[in-house]
């Protein structure tokens, strides 16, 4: 009977413990007939994918599984959240804006934004499988980030930080808790109620940003996926945050027939910090051409979240004069100019003179720069580029020939090091 368990339901069934796991049937009524006969704790039905859940001693196992109606026993995985430049690189800036469209986000929740709230009623259906709760919310701020990438209005931000499809209908499921996790149980009872109500709110995609350790070709995530594929959903999946390495792809993205996203590194991120936190202390500290960079702690940006509906993310500075914080975050008015620094650099490597580029080099310091150009250069290997919005003052690159261009002028030979 191993064959027809996974290797993880496999492994324990000699030690008395309860496990937790998915028994696909022939069918659904006469599988609840057989394992409440058999007296096992029944916890869910997946009618949609002919699965139970149920909890079972390790030990039992086996005379379940040596029923001919009982097609395979699956171990149950925990899935975890796995984000102005997005719309223009896919192309989408014209008359494909989701109209008339409803798409179903299971993810953490939704915090109902003027971005999906303000004009239109476009939130059509909210469904709390965690909490239970009748009006729309979110503990974790990442179903909320996912919808802005796909559903965000861009209201709030005049249009900048619009979604990809910003006119569309949104149903939010909130199947992971406030941790971003959940078991497959909770997924399984979200694909369950779409698979349900997909005609009645006129669903056409769904979109999973999480992901699980795959367990085969009989993994439950993956099996719920493809039946909402085979339904004639729209099926999109995150790739997971453990690539780009062989054999890293989480599931439900492994699935042969869904759509499967992969994202930008997130390296991006530390890239930019460590940018900041070089050009700051270039422009206040000593700054040496080598050894660790003076108050590197204290002089990092406070990343707040993601910019809604962008591939982007936020950077908030600490109010002015909060003398308790100063021990901990960089001086607000410093801050500030070696942001404006950064900013003008992106500018004239793209746009200035070889004279003005040297002279804000050295005004910022050699070393630092090199780690905007290390940012930049991790742009160019992602195949992207970047804006930066500061202070009511934009500057954003045209695309990756110009982020070459800047990489190019911001190559070690070009960058001049006058030891002190």
């Amino acid at each position: 009977m191993i064959h027809k368990m996974d290797k993880i339901v496999a492994s324990v069934l000699n030690v008395n413990e309860k496990l937790d796991c998915l028994v696909y049937v022939e069918d659904i009524g006469s599988g609840v007939a057989l394992l409440e006969e058999k007296g096992v704790q029944i916890n869910n039905i997946f009618p949609f994918i002919n699965a139970i859940a149920i909890t079972i001693g390790s030990r039992n196992i086996s005379s379940i599984a040596e029923q001919k109606s009982v097609e395979y026993i699956s171990s149950q995985s925990n899935v975890f959240a796995l984000m102005n430049v997005s719309r223009e690189i896919l192309g989408v800036d014209g008359t494909l804006d989701g109209e008339g469209v409803c798409i179903c986000y299971i993810d953490t929740g939704i915090n109902p934004s003027l971005d999906f709230c303000l004009s239109d009623k476009r939130i059509l259906k909210f469904v709390d499988l965690i909490n239970y709760n009748v009006f729309p919310y979110d503990d974790n701020g990442h179903g909320t980030f996912v919808a802005g990438v796909g559903s965000g209005s861009g209201l709030v931000s005049n249009g900048r930080y619009a979604g990809i499809a910003r006119k569309s209908d949104i149903i939010s499921i909130k199947a992971l808790g406030a941790n971003g996790e959940a078991n497959a149980n909770k997924i399984l009872e979200a694909m369950q109620w779409v698979y349900d109500n997909k005609q009645k709110y006129n669903i056409k995609v769904v979109c999973m940003s999480f992901g699980s350790e795959p367990l085969g070709e009989n993994d439950p995530i993956m099996r719920g996926a493809n039946k909402l594929w085979q339904s004639g959903l729209v099926v999109v999946a995150a790739a997971g945050n453990s690539g780009p390495e062989y054999e890293t792809i989480k599931s439900p993205g492994i699935s042969p027939s869904i759509i499967t996203v992969g994202g930008f590194d997130d390296n991006a991120i530390a890239a930019f910090s460590d940018a900041f936190s070089a050009v700051l202390a270039g422009l206040t500290e000593k700054l040496n051409y080598m050894g660790p960079i003076p108050n590197r702690e204290k002089n990092q940006l406070l990343i707040t979240g993601t910019a809604i509906g962008s591939f982007g993310f936020e950077m908030e500075l600490p109010a002015k004069n909060e003398n308790a914080q100063q021990e901990l975050f960089p001086v607000q008015d410093n801050a500030e100019i070696a942001l404006e620094k950064i900013q003008e650099l992106f500018k004239l490597t793209a746009n200035g003179t070889d004279d003005e580029l040297s002279e804000l080099i050295d005004e910022i310091h050699p070393r630092a720069v090199r780690k905007v150009a290390d940012f930049l250069n991790l742009l160019l290997i992602n195949k992207a580029w970047c804006g930066l919005d500061f202070n009511e003052k934009y500057f954003k690159y045209s695309g990756i020939e110009q982020i070459q261009i800047a990489s190019d002028r911001l190559k070690e030979e070009n960058i001049k090091t006058s030891q002190e």
